[in-house]
């Protein structure tokens, strides 16, 4: 069976560039499976994507319109068997050239499956209403993460038959219990004292992953414990949530010196050192109205990490499986509240911990990788 994976793909700097490239490290061992990635990281790229090697042809700019012609004209000229699209708004940001767009690749003889990793809710975007379901009507199938996704587009008027809920893979890090704290500082350059213990949110810095409430948390527990808080990604809306975060902490010296915030983008294995490196994830996640799964999570999970989490739809994994340390509303207090248990040593914290450890099990990347070859069989038997 012949896949080609329509992505962004590392070195772009993007979450579903990432998990591409994970699934694609799976699924290689079961289809001969390619890529056919944004144009972004070509001139790096050369000719394959560079953590799974599977071979990369670089044919759509993302993020614009126009990109449906050179994934048409590279289906043409491979003829895969299955296409499999991953979906993101703001990278195929015309919904009607998107829809177009699957119809003529199943024109051309392959079946289309498109993973949606957003899924915006109705009144969030009304108008993406019939693009949900024209879509539902033209691809083969439509795979998301959540069964929350699969309800709002089942609510939203796509066929049920046609939504298929595989979850989010996880990596499980292999520095996790093996790279000394210390040690993963080092390699990281970080100079910071490795007794304490060490809170991070790991991933891209913006202002709906509420870095705001947790510096606020951290004041609140750096008064009663001593533990550090390392903040290292690469900034997503510009310069405005780091900026804030450096006011905040200039009009608080005496906090300041407990903080490294490093304003750049972790490669994967820098990433899994960060998370080797701390000891406790916090995810305060504000809603935004869109439907997703956050890929830190599952890092954070496979790092084998007690994490605190809003209840927010992104992180609907953390706070079903681990109920109790996640807090219904971004309030620094509750935050800080949930931080006090994991830095105390509850017996309920080894429990989530387990728990969510073994989720990170049953979503292994070969485990999922396996789920989407079953789907690919299944859509083109039915055809």
């Amino acid at each position: 069976m012949r896949v080609a994976m329509v992505s962004r793909a590392p070195p772009t700097r993007c979450g579903v560039a990432e998990y591409s490239s994970m699934l694609a490290e799976s699924l290689k061992t079961l289809v001969d499976i390619e890529f056919l990635a944004d144009v972004e990281g070509a001139k790096y790229r050369r000719g394959v994507e560079p953590y799974s090697g599977v071979k990369a042809e670089p044919c759509f700019e993302s993020g614009k319109p126009g990109f449906s012609e050179g994934i048409e004209r590279a289906v043409a000229r491979s003829k895969p068997d299955v296409v499999h699209v991953q979906h993101e708004y703001g990278i195929f940001p015309s919904n009607g050239e998107f829809v177009e767009m699957v119809k003529r690749v199943r024109e051309l003889g392959s079946r289309v499956v498109v993973t949606m990793h957003t899924v915006a809710h109705a009144l969030h975007k009304p108008e993406w209403i019939e693009f949900h379901r024209a879509l539902g009507r033209s691809a083969d199938a439509i795979v998301v993460h959540s069964p929350m996704q699969h309800a709002e587009l089942v609510y939203q008027g796509v066929e049920p038959s046609k939504v298929r809920v595989i979850p989010h893979g996880t990596a499980l890090n292999p520095f996790a219990r093996v790279v000394s704290k210390s040690v993963a500082l080092s390699k990281l350059g970080i100079d910071m004292d490795p007794e304490p213990p060490i809170i991070t949110t790991p991933g891209f810095v913006r202002a709906d992953k509420g870095l705001d409430v947790l510096l606020k948390s951290f004041e609140i527990i750096r008064r009663n414990y001593d533990a550090k808080l390392l903040l290292i990604g690469h900034p997503q809306d510009g310069f405005e949530t780091v900026e804030r975060i450096r006011r905040f902490l200039e009009a608080r010296q005496w906090l300041s010196r407990d903080v490294a915030l490093v304003r750049a983008y972790l490669a994967r294995e820098e990433l899994l050192l960060l998370l080797a490196a701390v000891d406790i994830v916090v995810l305060p996640y504000r809603d935004s109205g869109l439907y997703s799964v956050s890929g830190a999570l599952h890092l954070a999970i496979g790092s084998r990490k007690p994490v605190v989490c809003t209840q927010t739809p992104r992180l609907y994994e953390c706070y079903t499986i681990a109920p109790e340390l996640s807090v219904p509303v971004p309030e620094p207090e509750r935050v800080a509240r949930k931080l006090r248990m994991v830095l105390e040593g509850d017996d309920i914290v080894r429990e989530c911990v387990e728990r969510l450890w073994r989720y990170a099990l049953f979503t292994k990347w070969d485990r999922v990788a396996e789920m989407h070859s079953k789907l690919y069989i299944e859509v083109l038997e039915s055809s």
